[in-house]
């Protein structure tokens, strides 16, 4: 009731100018409180930041959290309000009145893609999918940006790929005519993909057979290529018959002995100065709507040259839904995002997040394996801050996701539970996660992004352990809990 009255004091002179809309006033701050207290959120969209930050009270938080910011113990939510999610509450709002499909890119580890998941739909990212659909009441827009990490299992002799989740993917290597190499600094975590030169019998390739989350064949009517700009040809080829080449980079510089239907390079994405080789490059292809198999090829197959492939996605545009770039990879940290590549051109993996696939959130949940390789909290901090600052960017880059300029919404995850530690990983001590937690909240604080503390709400490993199946890593309880106390923050507003 003291907050209360703190609130209406000011309100309550009934004969003052303005009166009517003081009384308005007082009663949304009062039902605001009403709903911090009774649900642990505020209902109403059109509510202001500031009577957030006025309802919030004193309250218990973990020990490696700031002080200041409207902080919810029941849910572990910090410094969730209209403001920090602006540019996700926007491209909700599109989606649910029909108008554009909204996008998140969601980067992280094996806590996030759960390794023992044998299809999408059983990691973090698709129980976070699957639930905002529910809440939502809204389709799946596509698959979201399919990576071809480099991890595949018996050195790529039986054609699959790790992990098992991604069942979209697979690829031919013939050692004897070449082979598929994931040189150092390209990619997301700078593992992207190339196909080298062989003999030209199409033996080294990756096959992209989109799948929905749950593994089933994916309808489509679009597919999204994701590169690296390349002097040479970059050939693909639909259902075995119909080739394609992508033109050489984003100034849509044409090649010698072009094969089958040339394909434009869209604009608008991260490139160097003079527009040759070494940026951002994606193209767009409508395709007959349906269910389609793609095999990307080395130059080799028709000629000399190397493709870089990053990932690949099948849109349906008869829909306006949601789509969830899956970007998480075992054993990757935050500092993988920043090896390797160029920022400058937009090839770093945090770049990729965000100014190639421009979405309309970023969530990020990266924490544990920079603790393990002894990453400073200082660096952790400093990196965690430019990707930040990259997502909400306005202007040549950023993500820019929900068309106005705007940049995207972050939300920062606090993933695992406290007191995992490590011993020393090839003789560096590792960094208390602690330390990276409370980084997190300063990030959160000082960049004024949102912040979900599941490292707080499973408390130590003998709580978490119900939601594990190690002491760090999530079970399917535990990858579902996670997600929808994401989505439940995503929705709340």
């Amino acid at each position: 009731m003291s907050a209360i009255d703190t609130h209406l004091r000011e309100d309550m002179q009934p004969g003052d100018s303005g009166a009517a809309a003081d009384a308005r006033a007082s009663a949304a701050k009062v039902n605001a409180i009403g709903d911090l207290v009774t649900t642990g959120r505020l209902s109403e969209p059109e509510l202001s930041n500031t009577i957030e930050a006025s309802a919030s009270v004193a309250q218990a938080r973990p020990s490696w959290a700031v002080d200041g910011g409207l902080f919810d113990p029941t849910r572990g939510w910090f410094n969730v309000n209209p403001t920090t999610l602006a540019a996700w509450l926007l491209a909700k709002r599109n989606m649910e009145a029909g108008i554009k499909s909204a996008s998140i890119s969601f980067l992280g580890d094996s806590r996030s893609m759960r390794s023992g998941a044998t299809i999408r739909q059983n990691s973090t990212q698709g129980y976070l999918k699957a639930r905002l659909l529910s809440l939502l009441g809204v389709p799946s827009a596509g698959t979201g940006m399919i990576v071809p990490w480099k991890d595949y299992d018996n050195g790529g002799t039986d054609g699959t790929w790790s992990p098992a989740a991604e069942s979209s993917l697979s690829f031919g290597r013939d050692t004897a005519h070449g082979n598929l190499s994931f040189p150092t600094g390209w990619g997301m975590y700078t593992t992207g993909v190339v196909a080298v030169a062989d003999d030209g019998a199409q033996t080294n390739f990756v096959q992209f057979s989109p799948k929905d989350d749950d593994g089933t064949d994916y309808v489509h009517d679009e597919l999204r290529i994701y590169s690296i700009e390349a002097a040479g040809r970059s050939i693909f080829s639909r259902d075995g018959s119909t080739y394609y080449t992508l033109l050489a980079n984003a100034t849509n510089t044409p090649n010698a002995a072009l094969v089958g239907t040339v394909v434009p390079i869209e604009a608008g994405y991260q490139r160097d100065a003079t527009g040759g080789s070494g940026g951002q490059r994606v193209a767009k292809l409508a395709v007959p709507s349906g269910t389609h198999v793609y095999k990307f090829l080395d130059d080799g197959s028709f000629g000399t040259g190397t493709g870089y492939w990053i990932g690949f996605e099948a849109r349906n545009t008869a829909v306006v839904g949601l789509r969830m770039n899956y970007l998480a990879q075992a054993g990757r940290a935050l500092e993988n995002a920043f090896q390797g590549g160029n920022a400058a051109n937009g090839v770093s993996g945090y770049v990729l997040a965000t100014d190639m696939l421009k979405p309309d959130l970023v969530i990020v949940d990266m924490s544990s394996n920079d603790s393990k390789d002894g990453i400073s909290k200082a660096t952790y901090k400093a990196r965690l801050t430019t990707l930040v600052q990259r997502a909400r960017a306005t202007g040549a880059t950023g993500a820019q996701g929900n068309g106005t300029g705007a940049g995207a919404s972050v939300v920062i995850v606090n993933g695992g539970q406290p007191n995992y530690t490590v011993a020393p990983w090839n003789g560096v001590a590792a960094t208390v996660l602690p330390q990276m937690l409370e980084a997190a909240y300063e990030v959160a604080m000082e960049q004024n992004v949102a912040l979900i503390d599941t490292a707080y709400r499973w408390q130590d490993y003998n709580h978490a352990k119900p939601f594990l199946v190690d002491a760090i890593h999530p079970n399917n309880a535990g990858a579902k809990d996670t997600a929808w106390n994401i989505a439940d923050a995503l929705t709340a507003l």
